[in-house]
């Protein structure tokens, strides 16, 4: 087999001891194993991995909805909490308007008499 003409037998190739390399047509990545990033196509990755561009723009929207989860989740933990100090403070102003405050009924003998 011939070689072609701009082609080595030492090139760049990460994968290149496992040997069965091909360069591409034009001779800057290895066909057999590295791939243009779809997004990126001025650069080349292992097949079926990412780029680093690729891989920071997943970290930051993964990190941005682990974030946005988080900040759900906090402001429904406050509204649980104001809606159950809201319930207290209704339950402690019921109370009130029942029983005067409570001083009747501990101002009271057991035949009924207010001392007051």
């Amino acid at each position: 087999m011939g070689r072609r003409y701009g082609t080595s037998t030492n090139h760049h190739c990460p994968e290149k001891r496992k040997g069965n390399c091909r360069p591409s047509k034009h001779g800057n990545y290895c066909t057999a194993h590295e791939e243009i990033c779809p997004v990126h196509p001025m650069v080349k990755t292992l097949i079926g991995q990412k780029c680093f561009s690729c891989k920071q723009a997943d970290e930051a929207r993964e990190r941005e909805e682990r974030e946005r989860r988080e900040a759900a989740r906090r402001a429904e933990e406050k509204r649980q909490a104001d809606r159950r100090q809201e319930e207290r403070e209704q339950a402690a102003r019921d109370k009130n308007r029942r029983g005067g405050g409570g001083q009747g009924r501990r101002d009271r003998d057991a035949g009924g008499r207010d001392h007051g």
